[in-house]
């Protein structure tokens, strides 16, 4: 196994070697065997060992019976391929080149927890790599260059060698498995990992920290194992981003692991709703919108419904029928993806609100015993939102000329007004108190044949409305009182049809007279005339001749 001159010991072989000597009394090494963390070697000697040396390491003497003496090197030494073992003894030393059959010279690993180490093997199926967890690790597949195996959860960054029924087979190398995230979460600006593989130990070191994109500042992560061969790790995260990374860097190997993450949200404040009262829920925060993934909002047991998502608010659709565990609130979660969550205890039921998040619909008070609305007058519902529009009359117009007209009823409030007359916008509305209203026709929408009335639709705050067949138009009124002042008839309730001879204005208030001839008389001397024609009526009636009037 050894060689001196010119014989090696190949470590690995079961091999004995007696080596001639020219000087009396000095020791000859016959066979030397590698352990875990000791060696053995036997010597043939009269006078005893009083040395070992291994290469430049000094080994510990331990043990020396019947020749076979026991030592203990320095750790440094089981890296070394191929040594020099020196023993000694008062009358001189022998000298032997040794070196190992199986020679590991790099290793890889990978997320899949293979391993390959990687140098020159002659190996049998019942050496197995130990160094690198409590049980020894079968090789599952080899060649003369590589050798492959599959490493467990529990094992650490270590010096690892291949062993056989006890003694060494090869050098001592450092084999670290690349480490990867088992699982990870982010809570109220909390990162925590589990990591896999990624655990100081005295082989290695590392710095384990947050960056973000456009900051070369690394923001440190604390860590602690957690009994099952994983790393747990913190990372307090900056509040207002949303896009940064994980990152692990091995200060004595030079391994690194970076693992990006989208998602960051938090909470500042929410406008809740009315117990009982199904209604809209806003979340302020930050991060809000998914940078991926699907997005789910919670009060306490009961899922909130998104209406809309911005980066700093959520609007959501809560039923509101999950009781206030008084004193205490109700939690708010936004959930993104799963594994990204915000959540705050701050959800309290209030009284009603409105979709601007006012009180009580702004028409009425919050009574904070009960978290109940007490309504203004006419205003009804929890929340003071409804009110009851009447409508009894409504003045009339001419058909074609604009005007406006009075409507009567009861119950109305000037928020949000709407009327129309027909389907016609009946503009600028005013209420002139709650029973009366205002507003400008533009008296173009003609009625039916049956004459029946336009219908009269009035709506207040959108949602409270009234509708009601009242408005009809009316034939105008001559100054005389009398409809078509008298000289005509009304016709369908939109126009005057004028007597013969009356006409020229719609209201059948003048007449066009027509003279077809005259008596005379003699100049200078009075007398009667008289004036045939058409349409002459005793009404204001004037006659003038020449100029002079005809008394």
């Amino acid at each position: 196994m050894f060689k001196t001159s010119v014989v090696y010991l190949i470590i690995g072989l079961v091999l004995s070697l007696l080596c001639r000597v020219d000087a009396a009394g000095v020791p000859i090494i016959q066979t030397i065997s590698i352990k875990e963390s000791i060696v053995i070697v036997s010597v043939n000697t009269i006078d005893p060992v009083t040395k070992i040396t291994l290469d430049t390491f000094d080994c510990e003497i331990t043990s020396n019976i019947n020749n076979i003496v026991q030592c203990t090197p320095p750790k440094e030494f089981f890296r070394l391929g191929s040594f020099e073992v020196k023993v000694e003894n008062q009358n001189g030393m022998t000298t032997l080149d040794a070196l190992y059959q199986n020679l590991i010279n790099s290793y890889a690993s990978d997320s899949s927890k293979q391993g390959i180490f990687k140098g020159s093997f002659e190996i049998s199926n019942t050496v197995k790599i130990y160094g690198i967890d409590s049980t020894p690790i079968s090789i599952y597949s080899w060649t003369d260059e590589t050798l492959s195996f599959k490493y467990p959860d529990t094992i650490k960054c270590g010096y690892a060698f291949l062993m056989d029924s006890g003694d060494r087979q090869s050098n001592d190398i450092l084999f670290c498995p690349n480490p990867f995230i088992a699982s990870f979460s982010v809570t109220n600006n909390l990162l925590r990992l589990v990591a896999q593989y990624l655990q100081p130990t005295p082989l290695d070191t590392f710095l384990l920290f947050v960056l973000y994109p456009g900051d070369s500042t690394e923001y440190p992560c604390t860590s602690a194992p957690n009994g099952f061969g994983q790393l747990n790790v913190d990372c307090s995260l900056q509040q207002s981003k949303r896009v940064y990374s994980f990152n692990a860097y091995y200060v004595n190997t030079g391994r690194s692991l970076t693992f990006p993450l989208y998602n960051n949200p938090s909470i500042s404040s929410v406008v809740p709703t009315a117990y009982g009262h199904p209604g809209r829920v806003t979340v302020f925060g930050q991060n809000l919108t998914p940078k991926i993934g699907d997005i789910t909002v919670q009060i306490g047991s009961g899922d909130c419904s998104i209406i809309s998502v911005a980066t700093d608010k959520i609007v959501c659709l809560f039923q509101s029928d999950i009781p206030d565990p008084s004193p205490n609130s109700l939690t708010v979660s936004v959930i993104i993806d799963t594994l990204y969550v915000a959540h705050r205890d701050i959800f309290e039921y209030s009284c009603p609100r409105d979709d601007n998040g006012l009180y009580c619909s702004s028409h009425g008070y919050c009574q904070l015993s009960t978290l109940t609305c007490g309504c203004d007058k006419y205003w009804d519902s929890f929340d003071c939102s409804i009110i009851y529009p009447q409508l009894t009359s409504i003045s009339s117009t001419h058909y074609g000329e604009p005007s406006f007209v009075t409507i009567k009823g009861d119950s109305f409030y000037n928020s949000k007004l709407n009327i129309t007359i027909g389907g016609s916008p009946c503009s600028s509305p005013v209420v002139v108190d709650p029973t009366t209203i205002v507003c400008m026709f533009q008296s173009n929408v003609q009625q039916n044949a049956q004459l029946d009335p336009l219908v009269v639709f009035l709506s207040i705050e959108t949602k409270n409305t009234v509708e009601k067949p009242l408005f009809s138009y009316s034939c105008r009124v001559g100054s005389n009182g009398k409809i078509c002042s008298g000289h005509g008839l009304c016709k369908d309730n939109m126009a005057c049809v004028c007597d013969k001879g009356w006409g020229s204005t719609v209201d059948c208030s003048t007449i066009s007279p027509n003279i077809i001839s005259s008596t005379s008389t003699k100049f200078g001397s009075p007398s009667n005339v008289t004036i045939s024609g058409d349409n002459f009526a005793p009404i204001d009636l004037k006659v003038k001749i020449g100029g002079l009037f005809c008394t």
